[in-house]
C-alpha cells in the first residue's frame, strides 16, 4: 500500500484467490454423497430449526461465544487505521505492518490447531482464547508504544483464529445432520453480524471518547461476557458427535433437563 498504492493492493488480493480456487477444485471430490435426513425444511414452521439449535445448551454456548467475540473484539481490525493514525500518528506502512501482524497471528492459530488432538474438548480452546482475545484488546488500548502494537495484533489474530475455528468445529460435529446447516449458518450470522454491529458501536464510542477508550470498553465487556458464558458452557458434559445434547455435570435437575431436550 505504501509503495504501489491501494488499487494495486486490491488487484493483488483478487489474484491471490486463484491458487486457492485451483486447490479446492483439485482436492474436493467430484461427487458428494449427502446424508439423508428424516425431516426436510418445514415451510409451515420456518423457525423450528432455529429454536432447536438455541434450545440445545451445547450449541447455544458455542454461538454466544462467537457472538460476543465478534461483537466486542472483531472490530479491532476495522478500527486499526484509526488507532495507527490517531494514537501513534503512523502512516500507510505502519498500518500495513499492523494488519499484516494480525494475519500472521491468524495463520499461526490455524497451524497450531492442526496439532490439537481431535478428541480434545474444544470448548476450552474456544472459551479460553475468546477471553485472551478480549484481554489483548485491553492491552492494545493501554499500549503506549507502537513497536508493541504488531506483537499484540499477532496475539489478537491467533486468539481470533483459534476461537472461531474451534467454535465452528464444535457446531459442525455436535449438531445433528438435520440442523447442521442451520447451526453453521447461525455461526456465520453471529460472527459476521456481531462484527458489523460491534463496528457501529465502537464507531460511536470512538467519535464520543476516542479510539483507545472505545477499545478499552469493548475489551473489558468482551472478557466479562466470555467469563459469564464460559462458566455455564464449560460445566456441560461433552456432547457426542451428531448430538447437541449436553447437560450440566453437577446439576441436580439433570433428569428434568434431559426431558426438556
Amino acid at each position: 500500500m505504501s509503495s504501489v498504492g491501494a488499487i494495486a493492493c486490491f488487484i493483488v488480493s483478487a489474484v491471490s484467490y486463484i491458487p486457492f480456487i485451483g486447490i479446492a477444485l483439485w482436492v474436493l471430490p467430484r461427487r458428494c454423497s449427502t446424508e439423508r435426513v428424516a425431516e426436510l425444511f418445514d415451510f409451515r414452521h420456518p423457525l423450528a430449526g432455529a429454536v432447536e439449535v438455541f434450545r440445545a445448551p451445547y450449541l447455544r454456548g458455542a454461538l454466544l461465544t462467537a457472538l460476543f467475540s465478534g461483537l466486542f473484539c472483531a472490530p479491532l481490525i476495522t478500527f486499526a487505521p484509526v488507532l495507527v493514525r490517531d494514537a501513534f500518528h503512523g502512516n500507510a506502512a505502519d498500518f500495513s505492518l499492523t494488519v499484516g501482524a494480525f494475519g500472521v497471528g491468524g495463520l499461526l492459530g490455524g497451524v497450531g490447531l492442526l496439532g490439537v488432538d481431535a478428541r480434545r474438548d474444544r470448548r476450552w480452546l474456544s472459551s479460553c482464547f475468546a477471553i485472551a482475545y478480549g484481554l489483548t484488546i485491553v492491552a492494545t488500548a493501554l499500549n503506549p508504544r507502537f513497536w508493541a502494537l504488531p506483537v499484540l495484533l499477532v496475539l489478537a489474530g491467533l486468539s481470533m483464529s483459534v476461537t472461531n475455528t474451534s467454535t465452528n468445529t464444535l457446531l459442525q460435529t455436535a449438531a445433528p445432520a438435520a440442523l447442521r446447516g442451520q447451526a453453521v449458518s447461525f455461526f456465520m450470522l453471529v460472527s459476521r453480524g456481531g462484527m458489523a454491529v460491534g463496528s457501529l458501536m465502537i464507531g460511536a464510542l470512538v467519535h464520543w471518547r476516542g479510539v483507545r477508550e472505545a477499545l478499552l470498553v469493548c475489551g473489558i465487556l468482551a472478557v466479562a461476557a466470555q467469563l459469564f458464558i464460559g462458566r455455564a458452557w464449560l460445566r456441560l458434559l461433552p456432547a457426542p458427535i451428531d448430538s447437541p445434547l449436553a447437560v450440566p455435570s453437577s446439576s441436580p435437575g439433570s433428569a428434568a433437563n434431559r426431558d426438556d431436550r
